[in-house]
């Protein structure tokens, strides 16, 4: 990811699981995208995606529901 500061895809989607949401929050937290400025677009790429699927609400599972089948009592024919 960030080769300058040997920073990884997943120090910097930790980093903002943990609260950082902008960029600058981002490189301040793991130094991605502080030297060259190389990586700049893919840490936005993955500060955008994160931040997407914390306020994507989540699906609940469905469940099939089948209907029941009756037992005739013996006892009440």
């Amino acid at each position: 990811m960030c080769h300058c500061r040997a920073v990884s895809d997943r120090s910097i989607r930790a980093s903002i699981r943990e609260g950082a949401s902008t960029l600058e929050a981002v490189s301040d937290r793991t130094g991605a995208a502080q030297c060259c400025g190389g990586c700049e677009p893919m840490v936005a790429e993955i500060l955008e995606d994160e931040l997407e699927a914390r306020t994507e609400p989540s699906s609940p599972k469905l469940t099939t529901l089948r209907p029941l089948r009756l037992l005739k009592d013996p006892r009440a024919a």
